[in-house]
């Protein structure tokens, strides 16, 4: 594995999902700009940011210290890419429960398997004809909807599964 050296000493190896290099160059081709957000301490996040990105396509690499926990969850905010306009960010993520602030800005990733790599270029692609990029995502995949009915992220899951 690469840089597997180097996350051992943290207590883990790191493994990248599987098309995700060839997502964010597909991302860059689109003319989409890539904010990456890990749980990473910083230096460890930007090590593995570097080994599987082309880091000219990166525009920026926040880290765990842009996340709150609250209970035993993660809670991920735009809050630090405020900056930037809600109507254009895209958030790919596969945990709907990271991001209760921001859902109507989610494409949901059902998993990171192979057979799912089209379907989400294929949104990709249809989010750049909408100039709010929300008036696609909200009600194409219904997710404060999602969240509301379903308590656990499996059924979270299997539902946008049949969406797909």
């Amino acid at each position: 594995l690469p840089n597997a050296r180097k996350t051992e000493q943290f207590g883990f190896t790191f493994v990248p999902k599987p098309y995700a290099k060839r997502l964010f160059e597909k991302l860059a081709e689109m003319g989409f700009e890539i904010v990456l957000i890990s749980d990473l301490e910083h230096a460890l996040a930007n090590d593995i940011a570097l080994e599987f990105v082309n880091p000219d396509i990166i525009s920026a690499l926040l880290n765990r210290e842009f996340l709150q926990l609250i209970g035993d969850q993660t809670i991920a905010s735009l809050g630090p890419v405020r900056n930037r306009c809600l109507e254009d960010i895209i958030i790919l993520d596969t945990c709907l429960e990271r991001w209760p602030f921001d859902l109507d800005n989610l494409l949901p990733l059902v998993d990171c398997s192979e057979e799912h790599f089209q379907p989400i270029l294929d949104h990709l692609q249809a989010l750049k004809s909408f100039s709010d990029v929300r008036n696609y995502l909200i009600p194409n995949f219904r997710l404060r909807e999602l969240v509301g009915e379903l308590t656990n992220n499996q059924r979270i899951v299997a539902r946008i599964s049949q969406l797909e």
